[in-house]
């Protein structure tokens, strides 16, 4: 009997407790924030589903639902779910490009305020879609689209062809540089995929980088380890992929950008230990870097984000050195 009074109220605290609390709330993974034509707002907002058995393969479902601001359509969800919106596992804001000026410090002073959003989660912006469109995209393989994006973003962050930002981030970086980068999603082939980053400065939009942009603003503003340039012919019948093993920016009188690499090849016969094919090489990936690079600074300046890089570079000198080991072909490195 003593026993049993000990284990009583055990009993109490498990069992439909821990379930009724479940079928009474949706719990939020990401929502998307479009602005309609009338300046009312339409909001994606995806959740798990929790209906199915752990075999069906739909892990997630979508609400919407208009509103004269952003709280509004939000309340409408609540309204349309018939259910408290849990945000603590929201990882990701995708917001239309359209959104900027007052209007994004709007939207962002509405996740900024509320205490059950994690200042912790992504913020990306759609680029040729509508956040919407990005939510009714395929996630084969994930369990849902924002979970699709951040194996994304966790997966392909070597490659430095964007820059994840997360919510208070953009608070801090807004206030340090004068711009912030946001990554910018889109579809190809009915997925998402994260396509370069967006510029703003105070809220306003000032151009968008593809990838590969982003990846020669980070050759120019940081230590680099890592990252890949596409491929590019060397020789008639070869092409190489370069990756930067390292990155690092004298600034002498000649600003220079010096860059460690190696390279791969599909081409078994093609020999990186010859020196005139080495220097070919070398020249190769130097001018094409030189003349990324190089564009990307006038674009800066043209398009007013030049606070992104030192206020001294007029045009970056780039020497490229090859690491002996760094050959690699399809059966291994030699």
């Amino acid at each position: 009997m003593k026993w049993f009074s000990l284990l009583l109220p055990i009993f109490f605290l498990c069992g439909c407790w821990d379930y009724n609390e479940a079928a009474m709330q949706e719990y939020v993974l990401g929502i998307g924030v479009d602005l309609n034509k009338d300046e009312s707002y339409l909001v994606t907002i995806e959740t798990a589903d929790l209906s199915g058995s752990p075999e069906s393969q739909s892990k997630s479902k979508l609400l919407t639902a208009e509103g004269k601001n952003l709280f509004d359509a939000i309340r409408n969800a609540i309204s349309h779910a018939g259910k408290k919106l849990y945000w603590g596992h929201c990882e990701l804001i995708v917001i239309d490009d359209s959104i900027k000026n007052e209007k994004l410090h709007e939207v962002l002073d509405v996740f900024l305020r509320a205490q059950d959003v994690y200042q912790t989660v992504t913020l990306t912006v759609a680029q040729g879609a509508s956040a919407a469109e990005v939510f009714s995209t395929d996630y084969s393989g994930s369990d849902s689209v924002t979970a699709h994006c951040l194996h994304i973003f966790q997966n392909q962050a070597s490659s430095r062809r964007f820059q994840q930002c997360e919510l208070w981030e953009y608070v801090q970086s807004s206030g340090d540089l004068g711009c912030v980068i946001l990554p910018t999603i889109s579809i190809s082939n009915g997925m998402a995929q994260i396509s370069g980053g967006a510029v703003y400065r105070d809220e306003s939009l000032l151009g968008v980088l593809s990838g590969e942009e982003i990846l020669f603003l980070s050759l120019l503003t940081e230590d680099v380890s890592g990252g890949w340039l596409p491929s590019i012919q060397v020789l008639p019948q070869t092409s190489i992929s370069t990756e930067i093993l390292a990155g690092t920016l004298s600034t002498t009188k000649t600003p220079t950008l010096i860059l460690s690499v190696a390279i791969s090849s599909s081409d078994t016969s093609f020999d990186v230990s010859d020196q005139t094919i080495r220097q070919k090489v070398e020249q190769k990936i130097e001018q094409y870097v030189n003349q990324g690079v190089n564009a990307l600074i006038e674009r800066a300046k043209h398009e007013e984000f030049s606070e992104l890089l030192p206020s001294d570079f007029q045009q970056i000198k780039v020497t490229v050195r090859l690491r002996n080991s760094g050959m690699r072909t399809s059966k291994g490195a030699i």
